[in-house]
């Protein structure tokens, strides 16, 4: 899933704060984004069975080949569920409600923008509708 941090249908109330820093290292800007993607992300069918669970790669573009920085440093990256819901299932308790949002990071991606990933699992009758993030980047400009 691919979604765009400057696209208000893909991420609502993105922002991206550029702070002026002095390192470490060459460190000289602080970039922190931050905002809620809208994923709606299913889960499986409940005919796939108990415990089945979907699994899926989230990309949220930061910045465009044309405006990342050239030269990124490191990053520390969080994110989290923000809204989830979940069907009745069977005619039994429900328990087969999941949601992860693991191995985040922020990283300088093949095409040369700067982007979020995660990786997305939701279990039976479930969907993770949003994904809140915020990450921080040192650069050098």
């Amino acid at each position: 899933m691919a979604l765009d941090a400057n696209n208000p249908n893909d991420v609502k109330e993105g922002r991206l704060l550029k702070v002026p820093i002095q390192g470490p290292g060459n460190a000289n800007r602080l970039l922190i984004f931050t905002g809620t993607a809208v994923t709606n992300f299913a889960g499986p069918a409940e005919s796939q069975g108990e415990g089945a669970i979907s699994t899926g790669l989230l990309t949220i573009t930061l910045l465009d080949a044309a405006h990342a920085p050239q030269d990124f440093i490191r990053s520390a990256t969080f994110a989290s569920i923000a809204a989830e819901t979940s069907g009745p299932g069977d005619e039994g308790p429900n328990d087969e409600c999941y949601f992860d949002v693991t191995e985040v990071s922020t990283v300088k991606d093949f095409d040369g923008s700067l982007a979020l990933k995660a990786i997305l699992r939701t279990g039976i009758d479930s969907v993770l509708l949003r994904v809140a993030y915020q990450a921080n980047v040192l650069i050098h400009e």
